[in-house]
């Protein structure tokens, strides 16, 4: 068997235009910052709507099958708001697409507490 090589893409060197700087710094980690932060959130809802599911369940009478199909058809939803909003982000801007979702999952969770009612 010959080698096997795979192909060496030229780097390609970015400058800076006029009138920008370098990322340097805290800078370099913001947007993992973000998009860690939005994961956890993302993934701490289906914790809460887990931990919620008993009293879901009670408070509508529902039977084990049905409970099961709650939780399917939520993270069906969930995971097609998802891509949508990506495709969204996309065609839009990715900072304001995140910021729009991010400010309508606080109202929609505001909304839905306790207290608010």
């Amino acid at each position: 068997m010959g080698d096997l090589r795979l192909p060496v893409w030229p780097r390609q060197r970015s400058r800076p235009g006029p009138g920008t700087a370098p990322v340097t710094g805290l800078g370099r980690w913001a947007p993992l910052t973000v998009i860690l932060t939005g994961t956890f959130v993302y993934i701490l809802d289906f914790f809460i709507v887990n931990v919620a599911l008993p009293d879901i369940q009670g408070s509508l009478h529902a039977s084990a099958a049905a409970v099961e199909w709650l939780v399917s058809g939520y993270a069906l939803t969930s995971a097609s708001l998802l891509v949508v909003g990506g495709r969204l982000g996309d065609h839009y801007g990715r900072w304001r697409r995140c910021c729009r979702g991010c400010s309508c999952s606080a109202r929609a969770g505001d909304s839905a507490s306790p207290r608010s009612r």
